[in-house]
């Protein structure tokens, strides 16, 4: 029996929920994940067989099978870097099911007809004997063709085990999901498209910005004190429900920001207790409202945040959304190369804070694999 964590947008009060069956498990996968996943590997890590809270989900999406070796190199990395002695593995999609290879005819036909196989076996067969050579137990193994109600699934290793998925809509995961503030999207890009904002105020604040870097006169750019000043009263008024998004709030704090002393102490309001789920809520409404190239520094904020929170899937939507706005964006690349090394959020701030050091790619090495 696995347990889940609800870990909403804006989370309150964690909730956990007793996952009995496999299909439970799949079911809650789109709370998990954020969104119901397609053509995916999905692996939640548990820090041991004896204690099934899941620690940590990473979502790859299904590679062809010539690239399924750099898969199967990643993702056991990321398992071993995170400390997990065991996981769970789910395939979504993948193609479809194929039938038993038939019997020599010269020998009696079976009493029993063999199960249809689900897809990929390969893959996860590869992933399973590498993963048991390092330690790692895999518990089980399975397919489901989506995660949808009334989806099929079925058990890799025991292909006889089949079922269908109950509604992730009524899941117990997924109501104390929504419960406590959390949105499971119909697909990844329907997550990716509710941080972009509405075009014409992102034109408008876009002028204005160009505005003031054309125009600003010696002295008259703010001091990175008042760029933190502001910052705190924002996050006030978070608090206390009076915070509302205007041109005049979006373009200071886009200024304010452009000082990366400024937004070096804003990755650190992230990480205080009564402060960071204000912070989050900050990013991203300002990743939403800003506009490229400057909308990058909120964009990798929300990332730390959300990695912070264990949300590694915005974390890396967040990540996407700043280097589409500012190719190359230094802290952003940092960012997405530690949270791939599966460094802890305190690790990842010393890093980012010691980031001129020599010597940086050998603590956070580069990872060639795209994955959520």
């Amino acid at each position: 029996m696995t347990t889940a964590t609800a870990t909403p947008l804006r989370p309150s009060r964690p909730t956990t929920v007793k996952l009995r069956e496999p299909g439970d498990v799949i079911a809650a996968l789109p709370p998990l994940i954020g969104y119901h996943p397609d053509d995916s590997l999905v692996v939640l890590y548990f820090a041991n067989s004896d204690d099934l809270e899941i620690q940590r989900v990473l979502r790859a999406p299904l590679p062809e099978a010539a690239d399924e070796e750099d898969l199967i190199a990643f993702v056991c990395d990321n398992i071993l870097s995170s400390g997990a002695t065991a996981v769970q593995l789910c395939v979504i999609g993948g193609g479809t099911r194929t039938p038993a290879p038939p019997t020599d005819p010269g020998e009696p036909a079976p009493v029993v007809a063999l199960p249809t196989r689900p897809p990929r076996r390969a893959l996860v067969l590869a992933l399973t004997q590498v993963l048991h050579k390092q330690g790692v137990e895999v518990m089980e193994s399975l397919w489901a063709e989506h995660t949808r109600h009334n989806a099929f699934w079925q058990d890799y290793e025991h292909p006889d085990l089949t079922g269908a998925v109950p509604d992730p809509d009524v899941s117990l995961l997924n109501v104390a999901t929504v419960a406590s503030g959390g949105v499971t999207y119909d697909s990844r890009e329907t997550l990716v498209n509710s941080l972009r904002g509405e075009e014409g105020a992102l034109k408008r604040r876009s002028c204005r910005l160009d505005w003031h870097a054309d125009n600003t006169v010696p002295g008259g750019i703010p001091t990175a004190g008042a760029g933190i000043r502001a910052i705190q009263a924002e996050l006030k008024n978070i608090a206390d429900g009076s915070f509302k998004i205007t041109d005049n709030l979006v373009v200071r704090l886009a200024i304010a920001l452009n000082d990366h002393r400024v937004r070096d102490v804003a990755l650190t309001m992230t990480l205080g207790k009564e402060s960071g789920q204000a912070a989050e809520r900050l990013w991203l409404e300002l990743t939403r409202e800003t506009p490229a190239p400057e909308c990058a520094e909120p964009a990798t904020l929300l990332a730390f945040a959300a990695y912070h929170r264990g949300d590694g899937v915005l974390a890396n939507i967040a990540l996407e959304r700043a280097e589409q706005a500012q190719p190359g964006h230094m802290l952003a690349s940092l960012l997405g190369r530690a949270i791939d090394a599966g460094l802890p959020p305190k690790d990842v701030l010393a890093a980012i804070n010691n980031s001129q050091r020599p010597g940086m790619d050998l603590l956070i090495p580069t990872q060639a694999t795209s994955s959520d």
